[in-house]
Formats: structure tokens, sequence, C-alpha cells
């Protein structure tokens, strides 16, 4: 199926501008995974919706994507961005997420590329700020469902997955326990109890601004998934090279960790997220694959999915990518 993009209208409310569009689909290999083809759910989108930020003196952007035509309440995925990356260029996996049933938020942090160019640098002040972005998210529900009529009274506001990819799975991680040190050095919590799960793409491992006892903490329901070419500036010459980053799994306590190991991807699946950077082109198998287990996480812990529980504490994802992914619980 090719995307189809629709736009239907724009509206102004308030402190809140949008500009709605809407279904839009993507269509990834099937591998025999759980879930690794769409789901029912056509995507529809807001692409622009603006909330006050006073404390931070700003106005956050963000995208909404949602099933379209959704009957009932649906869990909730808030989902950051990499560093230096936009919320628009995730639509690969947050499309397939909404196509099985899961509103998406994604807040454009203060590093976003659509923002202008950011320096390096910068990029640790503006760690700081990014966890808020994802309360802000929260705190705002009641406009965010304003905004977009369609989701009044559909989102479950009990069944929240904090999620991001890279500097946005560490994102992620902050607002759902890892305390880490700020850009002051001062270590200060910025944990949101309100948020259930982490789902965490290509997060990172033991870290200087990390105490060790902050992993220890780390008590939430989380998955994280990495492969063997997950290389970026961060850890090109660390001597444990893509492995350093299963620290995220292998330094937390046990009890309902995951992490999904597949052979030969890389920082961006080829292309499918953040940027267009690939070593063979766009990685449609490690996609399918990611969106299946993922969504098999996300159906266990936030609509207690049965099925999916018993699918990510076997060897399921092993055997049906033909040894090129592996899935490891404790």
């Amino acid at each position: 199926m090719n995307p189809l993009r629709r736009t239907k209208r724009i509206l102004t409310l308030g402190l809140l501008s949008l500009s709605l569009v809407g279904c839009q689909m993507f269509t990834p290999p099937d591998p025999a995974s759980y879930k690794s083809s769409p789901g029912p759910n056509e995507v529809a989108f807001v692409e622009s919706v603006t909330l006050p930020y006073a404390e931070q003196d700003k106005d956050l952007i963000i995208q909404v994507s949602y099933p379209e035509g959704l009957a009932g309440p649906s869990p909730l995925i808030v989902f950051s961005h990499g560093a230096l990356c936009a919320k628009n260029t995730y639509s690969s996996i947050v499309n397939h997420w909404v196509s099985h049933g899961y509103v998406v938020i994604e807040p454009t942090h203060l590093d976003s590329a659509t923002l202008g160019k950011t320096q390096f640098m910068e990029l640790g002040r503006i760690a700081d700020t990014r966890p808020g972005d994802m309360s802000l998210i929260l705190d705002s529900l009641d406009e965010i469902e304003a905004a977009v009529p369609d989701l009044a009274g559909k989102i479950d506001r009990s069944r929240v997955a904090a999620s991001g990819h890279s500097m946005g799975a560490a994102t992620a991680q902050r607002a759902t326990g890892l305390d880490t040190r700020n850009a002051k050095g001062e270590v200060k919590s910025l944990t949101d109890e309100r948020f259930d799960v982490a789902l965490l793409l290509s997060a990172p491992g033991k870290m200087s601004n990390i105490p060790d006892n902050s992993w220890d903490e780390y008590e939430i329901p989380m998955m994280m998934s990495t492969g063997t070419k997950d290389i970026t500036m961060t850890n090109k010459n660390r001597p444990e090279g893509w492995a350093w980053r299963l620290g995220s799994f292998e330094l937390t306590p046990r009890g309902d960790k995951y992490v999904l190991i597949t052979q030969d991807m890389d920082h961006f699946l080829g292309g499918h997220i953040c940027r267009p950077e690939g070593d063979k082109g766009p990685d449609d198998d490690a996609l399918a694959i990611v969106g299946g287990a993922t969504t098999a996480f996300l159906d266990a812990y936030l609509k207690d999915d049965e099925a999916a529980k018993r699918f990510i504490r076997s060897n399921a994802v092993n055997d049906l990518s033909n040894g090129r992914a592996e899935l490891k619980s404790k």
C-alpha cells in the first residue's frame, strides 16, 4: 500500500494551533513475527499542535497520531526524537504502533532539526529540558483533546508509555526513573510517575553522568532495542562497540526487562528513522522485527494481552526471524 496523505483542515483554538493531516499507512514486509505487519487501523495525525510552556519560556510543538475512527480509550505513547532529529522522521515506527491501536504524541525538543541548527555543545543543556517536555504533554491532555476533537475522551490516561530513540531513549529513561547529573553536575530526579512502561530504541549504556545506584533503582517495566551495527559518535570509540548499549538492560534490576538484539541493524534502521543514513538502504526486515516485538511489549503491559506476554517470554522472535533477532528477558 502506498502512503496516503490527505489534508483535512487547519484550525486555530485559542493558544493551540494545529494543522490536521490524516490517513497515512506504511506497509513493511512480514517475517511472520507478532504484529510485524500494519494493524487494522488507518493512521490519522495532527502535524502541529502548540502548547504554551511557561516554565521553560517557550512553546512546545507536538505531533499527535491516532487510529482513524478510534472507538474507545487507547493507550498513549509519548515519543522523544533523537538528538538533532525531528518528530516527523519517525513515521515508519510510529505509524506501526498507531495502526495497532495506540495514540502517539511526539514533542519537538529544542535541538530538533526543524527549529534550526543546534550546536553539539548545547545538547547537554537541552537534555535537561527534554523530560519536562514529556511531562508537559501529560499535563496538557485536556487541551490536546480539545484541539483534536477525534480524541476527546479516547486517550487511556492510566496506560502510558515513555518512548524514544537514542538521546530520546535517554530522555524516556530520565522521565521513568533513571536519575542523572544535569549540566551543572547536580543529580536531580525528573521522574514522572504517570508513565507505566519505558520503550527504548538504541538506548545508551553506562555514562559518566549516570550514578551507579541510579541503575539499581530503575524498576519500571522496560524494553530496549539495539543492533550489531548500532554505532554513533557516542560509542564508536568504546571497546564494547554496539554492545555498550546493552548496559540499559544489563545494569537494571531483574523483573519485566527485555532487550531485542537484531543482527546487522544500524542506528537508523537503514534510514527508516531520524536520518536517511544507512549502509545498505532501508532495512525493511529490521523495521518489521522491531515493530512486531515492541508492539508485543506494549500489548503485554498496556493492554494486558496474554498472547503478547507469552510471545515476549518465548523464543519466537529468534525462530520467526530465522535467527536474525533475539529477544532476551530477565
